[in-house]
């Protein structure tokens, strides 16, 4: 069965949850290089306009891990429950 992860991105200078994402990579940090490589190449989702608005690296950081039954329901989950983030949609 897959492993999914279910992350934050938090600004490293307020320290405030930006986003809520969830990735199968092995490693956050993978996923994490993905999001600073789309936001230095103009990506235009909202995640990357945040990350090229605080020009610095976010910190990636595990909320759970889940499986290919729940990791949906999880993800709105976290999406619902925290403020002010950049995720546009459930």
């Amino acid at each position: 069965m897959k492993n999914y992860k279910i992350y934050t991105l938090k600004n490293p200078i307020t320290n405030e949850i930006r986003y809520i994402g969830v990735t199968t990579a092995k490693y956050l940090s993978i996923r994490l290089s993905q999001h600073w490589y789309n936001a230095n190449h103009n990506k235009q989702t909202h995640v990357s306009k945040w990350i090229r608005h605080i020009k610095c690296k976010p910190i990636i950081e595990l909320l759970e891990e889940c499986n290919e039954n729940n990791w949906e329901d999880r993800e709105k989950y976290w999406i619902k429950t925290l403020p002010r983030l950049t995720n546009h949609h459930e």
